[in-house]
Parts: structure tokens; C-alpha cells; sequence
């Protein structure tokens, strides 16, 4: 189903991962289950949003995968703990055959994707539509929209 398409009650029940996944990662007892399912079901709108479909059963495992990590990485941690989760996935040195660098803050050191995160981008952007070109000539419908 298109993303456009979705009424906003399709769109509050989606759900692309369960709480045992997100638990499955390491979340522990202490986040209560309300707040995981408050997670999954945002990073499962914003996915869907991304890409232009609400996917229905059966979930494609990467899909899933993508769920659980947003889930976890955007919408389960504190403020005071995105901050630090920030500063500790920033690319701060690159090594490759023999030679080196660091990089500035105001550099390459976070993925130019949608989502901000490396991995997650990687699979959103296997499942995002791509542009339409109608007719001859430079008009170009974006499906998603």
C-alpha cells in the first residue's frame, strides 16, 4: 500500500517489530513496554514515510531490522542519552592501507542519509521509490508525495 494512501489509524497502528525484538537487542526491564511500543510504532511511520509504502505481512526482515534499530537509536533513549549515543557513533579517524586521518567535527562524521544513521540508511534506501519521469521533457513526478 502506498504511504499516501495509509489513513492516519493504519498509520497509528503500525507496528514493523515486536517489543521481544527490541528486547532481543538489549533493552532491558527497565523501559517499560509502553514506551518500546511507542518507539516501534514511530520508527515504523517514519519508514514508511521514507519510502513511500506501508508494508504489510509478512514484514520484510530488513524492514524489521530497520524498525528495531531506529526504535532503539531515535525513540527509546532519554535526551541526556541521544547526546551521548551522538558523540559515540560519529567517525572520528579513518585508517585504510597504510594511511590515516582524523576528521573534524563539521565533517563527514555521520551518514548524509535520511535517518542520520549508517545502517538504517543503507536498508531505507533499498526500499525507497524512486522518481517517475513523465513524458519528454524535465517534468519529473516523485511517487511518494
Amino acid at each position: 500500500m502506498r504511504y499516501s494512501d495509509a489513513t492516519a489509524e493504519q498509520l497509528n497502528s503500525l507496528m514493523y517489530a515486536t517489543v521481544d525484538d527490541v528486547r532481543a537487542e538489549g533493552v532491558g526491564d527497565d523501559v517499560s513496554s509502553d514506551r518500546i511500543t511507542k518507539a516501534i510504532n514511530q520508527a515504523s511511520v517514519r519508514i514508511s514515510a521514507l519510502t513511500g509504502t506501508v508494508f504489510l505481512k509478512p514484514i520484510p526482515v530488513l524492514i524489521t531490522r530497520a524498525c528495531v534499530l531506529m526504535a532503539i537509536r531515535f525513540y527509546v533513549p532519554t535526551a541526556a542519552e541521544m547526546v551521548e549515543l551522538e558523540q559515540e557513533r560519529k567517525i572520528v579517524k579513518e585508517t585504510t592501507d597504510g594511511h590515516s586521518y582524523e576528521m573534524r567535527d563539521d565533517e563527514y562524521s555521520y551518514s548524509k542519509g535520511p535517518t542520520g544513521d549508517m545502517e538504517v540508511d543503507e536498508i531505507i534506501m533499498l526500499y525507497m521509490k524512486k522518481p517517475t519521469v513523465v513524458g519528454i521533457g524535465t517534468k519529473v513526478v516523485n511517487p511518494i508525495i
